[in-house]
């Protein structure tokens, strides 16, 4: 059985609007591909900084990377 990949999801939305859970249909999909995927979610303007939004992202990948040790991370631009 080939290893599963664990695919980041971060949706866009100009840093004002975006919610993780609109990443549940494509996670829907892959997960029949055997494919993992960590809908990460961030601070919006104006309860969060670009930084703090950054931030968030870094510790969402951070932390489902850590969690799932020996799954092949794939990184990608938006698709």
């Amino acid at each position: 059985m080939a290893q599963s990949q664990l695919w980041y999801f971060v949706t866009g939305g100009a840093w004002i609007i975006g919610y993780k859970a609109w990443g549940s249909l494509l996670g829907l999909q892959l997960a029949e591909r055997d494919i993992i995927v960590a809908c990460i979610d961030y601070r919006n303007f104006p309860q969060g900084t670009i930084s703090d939004m950054v931030k968030d992202v870094s510790q969402g990948s951070h932390l489902s990377a850590i969690s799932l040790p020996d799954m092949e991370v794939i990184l990608t631009e938006s698709i």
